[in-house]
């Protein structure tokens, strides 16, 4: 990774200013789009393989949040997003940070960061992540 505190930092303010009223909202308005763009590459299987070894490790460090037999992307979704809603803003935060933080360094680490910023702008949007990467592609 070049630079995974910067792109930690820049998650955790993204989902900070989402006005979804909870961090959980905030964190599966973030995966549902993201889900799109990196399905494309990895496929749907993919994707839910991705999303269950990211709450398996977030559970590591956030154990309210246990990983349990998937049935699908959006059934883990609403799961975690009820989860999340039964903890205070400040862990509901935190853990969504890490969570997501989590998903996209393991994505960058499969596909690379340079692939990884353009797959984030794709699904957020251009000024999601600001300047995040802008240097590497000069």
């Amino acid at each position: 990774m070049e630079n995974p505190g910067a792109r930690r930092q820049q998650i955790k303010d993204l989902l900070s200013s989402l006005p979804a009223g909870e961090p959980g909202s905030a964190l599966v308005t973030l995966l549902r789009p993201l889900r799109l763009q990196v399905a494309s590459l990895v496929s749907e299987d993919g994707f839910n393989f991705l999303l269950e070894r990211t709450v398996f490790l977030t559970g590591q460090s956030f154990q309210w949040i246990n990983a349990e037999p998937a049935a699908g992307a959006e059934r883990e979704l609403d799961t975690l997003r009820a989860k999340l809603a039964t903890r205070t803003h400040e862990d509901a935060l935190a853990a969504s940070t890490f969570l997501l933080s989590s998903f996209v360094d393991l994505v960058a680490s499969l596909i690379g960061d340079s692939l990884t910023d353009g797959i984030l702008r794709a699904a957020w949007g251009g000024d999601a992540l600001g300047t995040l990467g802008e240097d590497k592609q000069t």
